[in-house]
């Protein structure tokens, strides 16, 4: 009986699929490790600063700037920008490195938003980016008020 000449075609093509199953793995280990060994501290629970004045655009990006070295100083790669949606309204951009854990960025969202809604006398949206070194930082989500409810809803996608 003469052998079919894809026997080693299908070798290779196992070969190639056990190898990125075997990596997947690995990745997914790594990881694992990675997590396990960071540490991100919160920063001390300050008052806010009474002297935010001027307008409520002004006031909104001292506040952010504020919120953003408040973290760096304990090492956390964040910025909170302030930004403009489509009808000129400002809102609130986190964005966070990719290395944060999302159980650190879900209660860092939080914070922001209350702390933002107590300088501003207003609910202030936030969206959510996690950012690269090289290349475009992505959406992952949101901060919404739960209807008919005072509890905040932190929104992320995987």
């Amino acid at each position: 009986m003469k052998p079919n000449r894809w026997i080693p075609y299908g070798i290779l093509l196992l070969g190639v699929v056990g190898f990125f199953g075997w990596l997947s793995r690995e990745q997914a280990r790594a990881d694992e490790v990675l997590n396990s060994e960071l540490y991100y501290a919160f920063p001390p629970a300050e008052q806010l600063p009474p002297d935010l004045a001027g307008e409520p655009e002004q006031r909104l990006a001292q506040f952010a700037e504020l919120f953003t070295r408040r973290y760096r100083q304990v090492d956390v790669p964040l910025r909170v920008r302030v930004l403009k949606d489509k009808e000129g309204k400002p809102y609130l951009r986190l964005g966070v490195a990719i290395i944060v854990p999302r159980w650190y960025v879900a209660r860092t969202a939080r914070t922001l938003w209350n702390e933002a809604r107590t300088v501003m006398d207003e609910e202030v949206p936030i969206q959510i980016h996690e950012t690269y070194i090289f290349g475009q930082s992505r959406w992952i989500g949101e901060c919404v008020r739960v209807p008919q409810s005072s509890e905040i809803l932190v929104r992320l996608v995987r």
